[in-house]
């Protein structure tokens, strides 16, 4: 990089940007007042949350495509009109009492936006930054992990205050002046201007899904995302029911395994870059998988914590680690495009794991069955990481030979 200030003018306002985004994970902050506003079940109020994810992963796969051929900062114009519609109208759906505007406005217009914006940067990193893909995107990622670090504490006091429309109102219009700013940043490195330009997409990227790469790199990220998008879309609500916590702590520990999530992402990234990718994934779900079996028996507070914030750093690093792994497998030219496709996986995963913590818990009135789930995702998930590995060494052992 023959500029380093210049490099660096771009990330931060990546990282800022996915900041923004990243509120969707402080969404349990809401979820006890929406029930009350309501008057639904968990599983009815959960829902809304479950179709904003459901429509990131979906939207990432056309605004993977959308990046590549309008560039970054069309792109993250787009993402916060629609990110700033879908909070506003949130807020209207809550004055209306209007469940199915909530599942219109936060679900479908706020996860586009969420989805759209997650995804057009990355390409944009990766051409600045070629030889530090995994640091670089991780660094951005942070921010998405950051997000419910920041937003989870001021949410819970601006409902205080204010109520949780008004708290919609807020902070749709200070998150459209910030996403609107670090969008103008936006930019390719001269070199790469004119292929953007001309929509040129590396013919990897439409290929894709006819490869088994592609497939056990997103069955990684759809059992890792299960487990912990569940845990991030009810962690308030259970640590208010199983360890005891008042709302206002509940709140400030989404804030907490925010910071998690964003350590996780950042370390991932950078580990990986050195480990390489598949090793440290085969140790991710090793690890998730232990916490999760001992997690289901503990109740006391601080331990709990700490299990919960590794559990969620985990999540982080895992989803994080999936962008430097696409690159090396398909090429950093079309990665916005191939990260938009391996996000359906995120999108389903957004309907199963948080539906599925909902269900748990008011089938049986404990999450005691959730972590047997959890366990077992773990266990898929560690064996589709190493036939990845196994099929990696195999491929390089060819080329190896070919080229003796």
């Amino acid at each position: 990089m023959k500029n380093p200030w210049i490099a660096f003018r771009i990330l931060i306002p990546a990282a800022v940007f996915h900041l923004c985004l990243g509120s969707l994970y402080a969404w349990s902050v809401f979820s006890k007042h929406l029930q009350h506003i309501f008057g639904l079940h968990l599983t009815q109020v959960q829902l809304a949350f479950s179709i904003a994810v459901f429509v990131n992963g979906l939207a990432a796969a056309v605004g993977g495509s959308l990046a590549v051929k309008w560039g970054p900062r069309r792109g993250g114009w787009l993402a916060t009109a629609l990110f700033v519609t879908g909070m506003l109208g949130s807020a209207w759906a809550i004055e209306q009492r209007n469940i199915w505007l909530l599942y219109a406005c936060y679900g479908v217009l706020f996860g586009c936006g969420v989805g759209v914006g997650y995804v057009t940067p990355m390409s944009m990193l990766a051409q600045w930054f070629p030889n530090r893909r995994g640091a670089v995107t991780g660094f951005c990622i942070m921010g998405f992990g950051l997000g419910s670090m920041v937003a989870g504490p001021v949410f819970n006091l601006l409902i205080d205050r204010y109520g949780v429309v008004s708290t919609f109102l807020i902070s749709g219009a200070v998150y459209m002046v910030i996403m609107a700013a670090m969008s103008s940043l936006f930019a390719l490195p001269v070199n790469r201007v004119q292929t953007a330009a001309a929509g040129t997409v590396d013919p990897q990227a439409a290929s894709v899904w006819r490869r088994l790469d592609f497939y056990l790199i997103w069955g990684m990220l759809f059992f890792n995302a299960v487990c912990g998008l569940g845990m991030i879309a009810t962690a308030s609500p259970l640590l208010q029911t199983k360890i005891g916590l008042s709302a206002g702590e509940a709140a400030a520990v989404v804030g907490l395994i925010g910071f998690a999530n964003a350590a996780g992402r950042l370390l991932m990234s950078g580990i990986s870059d050195y480990a390489g990718r598949p090793l440290c994934y085969i140790v991710l779900f090793s690890l998730l998988g232990a916490v999760y079996f001992v997690m289901h028996y503990v109740y006391s507070p601080l331990p709990y914590k700490v299990m919960l914030c590794l559990v969620i750093a985990g999540y982080g690093g895992g989803f994080a680690g999936i962008v430097s792994y696409l690159s090396d497998v398909f090429g950093s030219k079309s990665l916005s495009a191939t990260h938009g496709k391996v996000m359906t996986a995120m999108a389903l995963a957004g309907l199963v794991g948080p539906q599925l913590v909902a269900w748990v818990y008011d089938s049986t009135g404990s999450y005691f069955v959730l972590f047997r789930f959890y366990v077992t995702f773990c266990v898929i998930g560690l064996g589709l990481a190493v036939w990845q590995m196994w099929r990696l060494r195999g491929s390089r052992a060819s080329g190896a030979g070919a080229a003796g």
